[in-house]
């Protein structure tokens, strides 16, 4: 129970943070659902409002008790585009997935959950990137015999400079460094990786986490 509560107390603002984005998902398709009386995305909302459920119960158990979710890389990325279809469609916007190479267990060795808060984070940063003027996001995964590559891009405003941190990305609203971008950082420093950000021609941006493949 004590490695439990200090997870929890040191994981606090991430928790909450998983579990506020799939709620604020549903809650979207909910008004639309009451405004258009389009009940088709009420799916959408169940499964949004489940997957809230799901981490709520994984942060709840105990820290050495693993996951109970079977990893499977590219459904997981298929469920997480879900929650962000409402968004897409209000910002005239489109998630897309492109190159694919196979995946299998041994190229994550994190917590499920993980992988899914790196995928949530990165397409949230990238969507606030494009603001209200709609573009496309790429999500696409390289597998080279020492390293994983996992890359989003974006049409948004792109680079301010030529840096290549995490940190410096940028939105929309002029942000950068919040706590979607403080989770993506520590869990490439977790998987004992790094970032690197790049542009994409004619405009937009690409980020690419890349981390070593466990022997």
């Amino acid at each position: 129970m004590n490695s439990m509560v200090s997870r929890d107390t040191d994981d606090l603002p991430q928790i909450l943070h998983d579990v506020k984005n799939p709620l604020a998902a549903a809650l979207g398709y909910l008004e639309w659902a009451e405004l258009t009386q389009d009940l088709t995305v009420l799916e959408s909302a169940r499964q949004a409002i489940a997957y809230a459920i799901d981490v709520a119960n994984s942060a709840l158990r105990p820290k050495d008790a693993g996951a109970d979710v079977p990893l499977e890389l590219l459904g997981r990325v298929h469920q997480l585009r879900q929650m962000f279809l409402l968004r897409c469609q209000q910002r005239q916007a489109t998630i897309d997935i492109g190159r694919w190479q196979e995946s299998t267990a041994r190229d994550w060795p994190l917590d499920p959950r993980q992988f899914d808060r790196l995928i949530y984070n990165l397409l949230d940063n990238a969507l606030e990137a494009m603001g209200d003027s709609g573009g496309s996001i790429m999500i696409e995964w390289l597998r080279t015999p020492r390293f994983r590559h996992l890359t989003v891009k974006d049409t948004g405003l792109g680079l301010p400079g030529e840096g290549s941190r995490y940190a410096g990305r940028r939105s929309s609203k002029g942000e950068g460094h919040g706590l979607g971008n403080q989770i993506v950082t520590r869990i490439a420093q977790e998987l004992g990786g790094t970032i690197v950000v790049g542009r994409v021609v004619p405009h937009g941006t690409k980020v690419t986490v890349r981390w070593p493949v466990l022997n």
